[in-house]
């Protein structure tokens, strides 16, 4: 189970609402909660539509069996997933539909494939505002922008476990060590900048290949800290100076997000649209290209002086509690209880 469709879970139920969660791995959080097919880890297949169809196909068994009746349905996924979730809907007699956009909508006719399955959602909701802006030019309503949320231990001041100690990590990027998150480009960036300290927190198939390049590009100043609990990433945010983001594509990354309510100034590539985010100058920059160079010179320009890097930090550390969980809870369950109304007209 992703841990964001669990808070949202826990948050709305803190406010009344009764969740009812239907997944694949991971554990209950209530006692009706629906796990589908324990002994075949879905995540496993490649192709997301086969994965969709194994799991709507096992879940409507269920719900025909236990005849689940629902107010609304939310549904997590991809263009395979909306579709079914469309027979879900039907099946519980569900008036409310709701899809969250976590991934890239591709162009082409992929763009015509999401327009046609979202059409008929009460509300969608894209973690990425490239995404949004792309919908609502192809004419779908209710759509909206809206990044996961952060864990309150970011917001908690970095001196409270660091005890005042300078601060040992200059650039951090947090990410899994995927081929989306460009991450060679990290590492050409900390050769053009061998007197900073690199640190990428997270694991993945990558690791064995960015071990390698770092080894040819003769790099002394990167670090793998590989996978760390919520404690161990805050401790290396709140000893880290820039965070920095290589992605080829992103939603709106809660790493980034995190970073931010540390007080961290931010470096990303033009992932996706940061414009609702990321003022340039101001608490960070958005590199268009994938130069290094022009990475290189943007974390020079938020370390270059301290009054203006003291300035980026709190507006970055204010900006960051719009993205709280209960704020992004409470988002999501107005637009939920918005559509009901129109439903109802």
């Amino acid at each position: 189970m992703e841990k964001h469709v669990l808070r949202l879970t826990e948050e709305q139920e803190a406010t009344g609402y009764q969740v009812v969660l239907a997944f694949n791995q991971g554990r209950r959080h209530g006692p009706d909660d629906i796990r589908m097919l324990p002994w075949l880890d879905l995540h496993r297949i490649p192709v997301a539509a086969i994965r969709d169809l194994i799991f709507y196909g096992a879940l409507v068994a269920v719900l025909l069996r236990r005849r689940v009746r629902a107010d609304a349905i939310h549904i997590h996924g991809d263009w395979s997933a909306f579709l079914l979730g469309r027979l879900v809907a039907w099946l519980t007699g569900a008036t409310t539909t709701v899809a969250s956009v976590h991934g890239a909508i591709r162009g082409g006719i992929w763009s015509r494939v999401y327009r046609l399955v979202l059409r008929r959602y009460s509300v969608i909701y894209c973690t990425g505002a490239r995404e949004a802006n792309a919908l609502r030019a192809d004419g779908v309503r209710n759509v909206y922008w809206r990044s996961s949320g952060i864990s309150d231990v970011y917001f908690r001041e970095a001196e409270d476990d660091l005890s005042g100690e300078a601060k040992q990590i200059d650039v951090i990027c947090v990410a899994n060590l995927f081929p989306v998150k460009n991450l060679p480009l990290l590492m050409r960036i900390a050769q053009a900048m061998p007197d900073l300290m690199f640190v990428v927190v997270g694991e993945g198939p990558l690791r064995k290949t960015l071990e390698e390049l770092a080894g040819d590009l003769a790099l002394v100043n990167v670090r793998l800290a590989g996978a760390l609990d919520v404690e161990g990433v805050r401790a290396n945010l709140a000893g880290s100076r820039v965070f920095l983001s290589t992605s080829f594509v992103e939603g709106t990354p809660t790493a980034m997000l995190e970073a931010m309510a540390m007080g961290l100034p931010v470096v990303v590539s033009c992932s996706n649209d940061y414009s609702g985010v990321i003022v340039p100058g101001e608490n960070g920059f958005v590199v268009d290209g994938w130069d290094p160079g022009l990475f290189s010179s943007a974390i020079d320009m938020v370390l270059a002086d301290k009054a203006t890097y003291r300035a980026i930090s709190q507006r970055n550390r204010e900006a960051a509690r719009r993205h709280q969980w209960p704020y992004v809870a409470n988002q999501i369950s107005g637009w939920m209880e918005g559509a009901r109304g129109d439903d109802g007209k």
